[in-house]
């Protein structure tokens, strides 16, 4: 943490993953963490994931399969993305 508050990690990932045997072969799931960027406040990175949503929901050259797997992007407070990533990171 800074002087000035909690710093922000923003991050994307899907939400599902495909499996034939639940309706619309869709599972919930949380995919991995993707890493898009560092910010100083929650407002900061509120726009970024809006921003991020907002492109990726336009983007014809993204795979039709990560949207249908509902890739969104997310933030949470630097320190606890830190430890909820594991030891390998």
């Amino acid at each position: 943490m800074s002087e000035q508050g909690p710093e922000y990690i923003v991050f994307h990932r899907t939400w599902w993953r495909k499996n034939a045997d639940w309706p619309r072969g869709l599972e919930p799931w949380l995919g991995n963490k993707t890493k898009i960027c560092h910010v100083k406040t929650e407002e900061e990175a509120r726009k970024e994931c809006y921003d991020w949503n907002f492109r990726f929901n336009l983007c014809r050259t993204h795979k039709k399969k990560d949207k249908e797997l509902g890739r969104k992007a997310e933030y949470m407070r630097a320190d606890l993305y830190k430890r909820r990533q594991g030891p390998q990171n």
